[in-house]
């Protein structure tokens, strides 16, 4: 795999043990870091991809201070024995949970996964990349399958209740397990040619597949498409996830939704489509799930959605833009013309 050149993962470290620290930095030795000791969390000033701490200097300010850090802090790492009862309040803030005594694998297999996911890579890795996530997601959810079937098994002797929670349990997995193998469709690189009138008609079917749950929370739904438009290429398995995705976003997030208008329009280059929506209130908090293949069944880290982001822009040549003006929000999709 080609690393790309600019690749440097940084990473701050809240110095409050001195073994514990040059560890980290004896194990990180060997990949592209740039690590800083910091005696605070406010002395991180600067985006960091993995911000690192260690039980032992908890404290009731401390933790109010890491929960609170800025958005340009990524990961929030802990450092911490088998045992230890982490706080509750401080679990939602972190991304990654280390048990000292295997400090150097799970370390090292955060670096990893981060390389993989943000490194330069040809068509064939990222199709392997691809794979790999299919596979061990179905070894997963297969082993799931296997220990509910043996408790379903113990429970029989017991509780009739008990066993009918275990099949809707093994149901839900089920439904789960066809989605996400389903996911494999879901390849950013492969383009087809589209013309827009086929990217309107796309648009159309999703609205019609949604229609129930629109006119749930919708007064008013405009759509107003645009047929005088060229061709472009693009895959449309990944624009029908993303229009899904952003239906979703405004139905979760948004409050008294009075009216909705979708339109598309050719300007210049690339194709325009604009949802520009009325509402009372609006939450930004999931905006960046609209990358998400599996929302909003499933909401993943900033950083592995981050990948997708990244396939969609650079492949698809797709981007994604919000304005909020008091209570009305638009949402475009600019996507540029293929030749």
């Amino acid at each position: 795999m080609k690393q790309a050149e600019n690749l440097i993962i940084k990473i701050s470290i809240l110095d409050t043990n001195i073994f514990i620290t040059e560890a980290i930095e004896e194990i990180l030795r060997n990949y592209p870091c740039e690590i800083k000791r910091v005696k605070s969390p406010s002395d991180v000033k600067e985006f960091c991809d993995y911000f690192i701490f260690y039980e032992e200097s908890l404290n009731e300010n401390l933790i109010e201070e890491i929960i609170y850090l800025p958005e340009y802090v990524e990961r929030k790492v802990l450092i911490c024995n088998r045992d230890s009862k982490i706080p509750q309040k401080l679990i939602a803030s972190l991304q990654h949970i280390i048990n000292i005594k295997e400090l150097d694998f799970h370390l090292k297999e955060i670096m990893n996964d981060y390389i993989l996911i943000y490194s330069e890579k040809t068509y064939e890795e990222e199709m392997n990349l691809i794979k790999k996530l299919m596979n061990d997601s179905a070894h997963y959810i297969n082993s799931l399958l296997v220990y509910s079937e043996a408790l379903k098994n113990d429970l029989e002797k017991n509780s009739n209740e008990k066993v009918e929670l275990v099949k809707k349990y093994e149901e839900l997995l089920k439904k789960f397990e066809k989605e996400f193998l389903g996911f494999q469709n879901f390849i950013f690189i492969n383009k087809v040619p589209l013309k827009y009138e086929d990217i309107n008609i796309l648009i159309q079917n999703v609205l019609r597949e949604r229609e129930n749950d629109l006119k749930n929370k919708i007064e008013n739904l405009v759509y107003l498409p645009d047929y005088t438009l060229p061709m472009i290429k693009t895959n449309s398995v990944v624009i029908t996830r993303i229009l899904n995705n952003l239906l979703d976003l405004i139905l979760i997030s948004a409050k008294e939704i009075q009216s909705i208008e979708i339109s598309t329009k050719k300007q210049n280059n690339y194709l325009k489509i604009n949802f520009d929506m009325i509402c009372s209130e609006f939450d930004r908090s999931l905006n960046y799930q609209i990358y998400n293949p599996f929302f909003p069944r499933s909401v993943l880290e900033n950083a592995f959605i981050n990948y997708f982001r990244i396939k969609i822009e650079k492949f698809l040549r797709m981007s994604i833009y919000d304005h909020f003006n008091e209570n009305k929000i638009s949402f475009v999709i600019k996507m540029e013309i293929g030749e």
